[in-house]
């Protein structure tokens, strides 16, 4: 994320939050790889995303929520 510029890391990150997304129903270990990728994009990017910022968390409680219930539907 370094060599891009502060401009575009929006698509970057909204890129990872798509594909985290479509993951929605992989392995656990996907998601919480995909999930450390944009934690890491997000602080690095710091300022630059400002608005974006209560997206990224939204989409990251949405998929949290959403592997609680089913941790919890399993039990």
């Amino acid at each position: 994320l370094y060599s891009i510029q502060s401009k575009s890391s929006y698509y970057v990150i909204q890129e990872l939050i798509d594909h985290l997304d479509t993951m929605s129903s992989s392995d656990a270990s996907v998601r919480i790889g995909i999930a450390s990728v944009l934690s890491s994009i997000v602080s690095i990017a710091g300022t630059s995303i400002g608005p974006l910022l209560l997206s990224i968390f939204n989409s990251l409680l949405k998929h949290l929520r959403a592997s609680v219930e089913f941790q919890q539907s399993k039990k």
